[in-house]
């Protein structure tokens, strides 16, 4: 699976933006993968683990939700994931 990919839903799940559609195509995804997960939760947990997230940046990307949101209430989610990949994922290097 594309890590851009799974990091924006990760960033979207973090924000509590995931939405049912985008939900269940990742779990149809990762059905058709064989992955071992019950749960979109499962799988972020072991997201979590295997890229030794840190609660820094938990934090971080839930600031930068939180000031995108005073700047501009009407933010939308996923460009904001979309905006935050190449940073988050540069992190975890």
């Amino acid at each position: 699976m594309d890590p851009e990919h799974v990091c924006e839903v990760y960033i979207l799940y973090l924000i509590g933006r995931l939405d049912g559609t985008t939900e269940k195509r990742f779990v149809s995804t990762l059905q058709a993968m064989n992955a071992p997960y019950a749960s979109i939760d499962e799988f972020m947990q072991e997201y979590e683990r295997e890229e030794s997230i840190y609660v820094d940046l938990i934090e971080w990307v839930k600031a930068e939700w939180a000031n995108a949101l005073k700047e501009n209430p009407e933010t939308n989610a996923k460009q904001f994931a979309k905006d935050k990949v190449p940073d988050f994922l540069s992190s975890l290097s």
